[in-house]
């Protein structure tokens, strides 16, 4: 019989007794993924036994969190704590809160029979989590068929192990898996598969092997997450991973929790701005529709009560923008924006750790405006190049603001770091592993193989600093090609996935098969990374 895998983080064996022993045919093996922009994922809770980090869960209320039973067979209240918010599990950051009650399905088990389903969970906090972490929704039918269906892709997350019988992540990770259909699931897992079970992956692809038990399979919907899955099991983190289905469950949940029909609105919108006239636009949502909107546009008592209102403020400025909605159950959300008309002295306003910024918004930190590429909360702009970019100093000087940048080159344990910094006259580097160097371009020697993040300080003659980092894995291959797949026309690859082919080293840009590297070009499902020594 194959070998299956409870995808826990290795932290979940070596914790003592953290959680449930698993059956002696399983192996703790969490694989791949890509770093989360930080704080992207506002619904991503953190499972810690005596404040050691072993599973994954999803917020899907103020005081509820979803998660995996497995993950619990052996844990109780007294012990048990959840962490809302988190990137970082070393840094602590995100919410810690107590855990006031455990409720496993009634038909669960134990570990040991995992296969047939009901791997699924409930914790009630202790108190509610802040209302700035904001919780995935429970899918419909319809949500689940029109975003999550055979060939969609949906995100698992997780601070799981990052290679295979590595080491787990200190950061939330995640992965892209193509949702898959239960026959094929089926076979790729040797079993058969239950209609409560929604698997994601496929043949020589990625499984969730970057996430741990009990944590979310989500999709996003304008700016709403649905809960499609909880991480439950796969086979050596390859091939596919079996979810429990959320749809299956979301009377249970309901009925369990309360959530559902009664649930308030959640205010959102967004606008554009021609001049100094702005047309807005709500998107706003509500389980049984949204009844009534009040819109104050920040420039005396000017408001509107329609659904998408334009105002026009006839000067330059910052205005900050509210939308209360009330639904038909008169439970109201409201939701504040800076609107920024022309160039104000200000710039724009400045960066706030707790505001809530969607891609387009603007900020200023340290005297330098920056715009939001991601969706983000508390990712301060300076450090994070993967949610926010540099836009010119606030004052409108025209000296140079420096730039980071490096490339990697490795050899085995060895990494060379080529700085391509402009604007720059001193450097701090990190490599992940507590050595730093000061050097413009460094060597440096890792003493274990594993993956590590390298992050580069750029500083100009003024102390204005750039912020570059990057994650490189090490100790893997040595050298060129050495301990890649060569490039197989019948094989699956998903993105990030690399090859070797005609002496050359390729990654996948999405899911691809049958596609020669070599004939991709700069805009297919190839990108050539560099020859093999």
């Amino acid at each position: 019989m194959k070998k299956v895998n409870l995808l826990l983080s290795a932290l979940t064996i070596m914790t003592a007794n953290a959680y449930a022993s698993p059956p002696t045919d399983v192996q703790p093996n969490v694989v791949g993924g890509i770093e989360t922009p930080a704080y992207s994922r506002p619904y991503q809770v953190a499972l810690l036994m005596n404040g050691r980090q072993g599973c994954g869960g999803t917020l899907i209320s103020p005081n509820w969190v979803l998660t995996a039973a497995h993950c619990l067979d052996s844990a109780s209240t007294s012990s048990l704590t959840v962490r809302v918010g988190a990137h970082s599990i070393s840094r602590g950051d995100g919410q810690s809160i107590r855990v006031s009650q455990i409720i496993n399905h009634e038909r669960w088990r134990g570990a040991n029979g995992i296969r047939s389903g009901y791997d699924i969970a409930l914790l009630k906090l202790d108190s509610p989590a802040s209302n700035q972490y904001t919780p995935a929704k429970l899918p419909t039918a319809a949500i689940e068929s029109q975003y999550a269906n055979v060939g969609d892709y949906v995100t698992v997350s997780g601070w799981g192990l990052t290679s295979n019988r590595g080491r787990p992540s200190d950061v939330l990770r995640e992965a892209e898996l193509p949702v898959i259909s239960n026959s094929s699931c089926s076979s790729l897992l040797n079993f058969s598969i239950p209609g409560s079970v929604i698997c994601g992956g496929g043949e020589g692809g990625r499984s969730a092997c970057n996430g741990d038990s009990g944590g979310p399979y989500a999709v996003r919907v304008g700016s709403d997450f649905y809960s499609i899955g909880t991480v439950s099991w796969g086979i050596a983190c390859q091939g596919a991973t079996a979810f429990t289905r959320t749809t299956s469950y979301v009377d249970w949940i309901k009925q369990k929790t309360g959530i559902g029909e009664d649930n308030p609105p959640v205010a959102d919108f967004s606008y554009t701005v021609n001049g100094t006239s702005v047309n807005f636009t709500s998107k706003s949502t509500d389980d049984n529709g949204i009844s009534g909107f009040d819109w104050q546009f920040g420039q005396g008592n000017a408001s509107s009560s329609l659904e998408n209102p334009s105002y026009d403020y006839n000067s330059e400025g910052s205005f900050n923008v509210t939308l209360t909605v009330t639904d038909t159950k008169g439970q109201t959300d409201s939701i504040s924006k800076l609107v920024t008309i022309g160039k104000p002295t200000d710039c724009a306003a400045q960066w706030q750790a707790t505001q809530n910024y969607s891609p387009g918004d603007k900020v200023t930190f340290n005297g330098v405006v920056y715009e939001a590429i991601w969706w983000s909360q508390g990712a301060q702009p300076d450090l994070y190049s993967n949610v926010w970019k540099s836009s010119g100093k606030c004052d409108g000087s025209t000296g140079p603001l420096p730039v980071a940048d490096f490339t990697v080159v490795k050899n085995n344990l060895t990494v060379s770091l080529q700085n391509q910094s402009t604007g720059a006259v001193t450097y701090s580097w990190d490599f992940g592993d507590g050595a730093m160097s000061s050097l413009q371009s460094p060597t440096h020697t890792y003493a274990v193989k594993g993956q590590y993040t390298i992050t580069l300080v750029a500083k100009n003659n003024k102390g204005e600093s750039a912020t570059s980092s990057k994650l490189v894995t090490v100790g893997e291959v040595t050298g060129g090609c050495g301990g890649l797949p060569t490039w197989s026309p019948d094989a699956v690859y998903l993105k990030g996935d690399r090859v070797a082919h005609n002496s050359a080293v390729y990654e996948a840009n999405w899911w691809v098969q049958g596609e020669n590297p070599a004939n991709s070009g700069n805009w297919g499902p190839w990108t050539y990374i560099q020859p093999c020594n």
